[in-house]
């Protein structure tokens, strides 16, 4: 009986479009990983162009050691800014990682 009723369902999900495949676990890397958060275009910018992650960054340096990586792209305060708001939109406080 459940042979009749998986068949059923398949093709009523077949006839409605739904293409039904196996459910595959490969490897995800932490950069394909969605953000925790949504990032201004400014970060976006930033993570693309010195090919960084913010929040590994932001918090393991100092407010002026962040600004001379990315070239001074941004200001002290704009970095605290962003400390800020990834930290609000967290709901964490992130410290940094002293071993690399």
């Amino acid at each position: 009986m459940s042979t009749q009723i998986s068949k059923l369902r398949k093709d009523i999900l077949k006839g409605r479009g739904v293409v039904l495949s196996k459910h595959t676990k490969k490897p995800i890397k932490i950069e394909d990983l969605p953000d925790a958060y949504p990032k201004t275009s400014k970060m976006k910018l930033i993570e693309l162009r010195y090919n960084i992650h913010i929040e590994k960054e932001i918090f393991k340096l100092s407010l002026n050691d962040f600004c001379r990586r990315v070239h001074w792209d941004i200001d002290r305060s704009t970095a605290s800014r962003w400390r800020t708001y990834i930290t609000r939109q967290l709901g964490v406080t992130v410290y940094a990682d002293t071993e690399e």
